[in-house]
């Protein structure tokens, strides 16, 4: 008569798959492989990837800022007065050069500032901030420079004629001839 049959954990029924865990690629998955049918295994894997959050695309927003055209004229009229040493008269405003000019102007301001919001972590506190960042698709200086440029076309005269005003004056003053 044989003995009592030592308990044997269902486990211990289970085969020791061929399949070896190589470095990298999940240990237990491959383990999980040699022992589960693949429809089991796809349902496993997609449990593994559920816990995983997923990073938030950062928010895109582009603000334009509407100038008027009297605006626009005052900033080439500025522009002018500091090149040129004259101010734009309604001849100018009539003029090819000036309509180029301003159209360019309004294309460059319709592009506007990108914003782009993403959540950061703080490194002094730990919590998540809302930061938002901000990028001008066009400056100032941009801006000036397009001016400049065409009112020096438009009146090469004018600003030969400020340059050499500009020398006298600075001549005089170097002179003694003013203060």
């Amino acid at each position: 008569m044989a003995g009592p049959v030592p308990f044997q954990s269902p486990l211990a029924q289970i085969a020791t798959p061929s399949i070896k865990p190589t470095p990298g690629t999940g240990g237990i998955y491959n383990w999980l492989a040699g022992v589960l049918d693949p429809d089991e295994l796809a349902r496993v894997m997609s449990l593994r990837n559920q816990g995983e959050a997923k990073k938030p695309k950062p928010d895109l927003s582009r603000s334009v800022y509407q100038y008027t055209p009297e605006q626009i004229d005052a900033d080439i009229n500025d522009v002018a007065k500091k090149v040129l040493g004259r101010e734009i008269i309604d001849a100018d405003r009539e003029a090819e050069w000036y309509k180029d000019l301003t159209k360019g102007l309004n294309k460059m301001f319709s592009k506007g500032t990108i914003s782009e919001t993403k959540l950061v972590r703080n490194k002094k506190t730990g919590k998540l901030e809302q930061v938002t960042t901000q990028i001008p698709q066009f400056t100032t200086e941009q801006k000036t420079a397009a001016i400049t440029e065409a009112v020096t076309e438009a009146d090469p005269e004018a600003l030969e004629r400020k340059k050499r005003l500009d020398f006298a004056g600075w001549m005089i003053g170097k002179m003694g001839g003013g203060q």
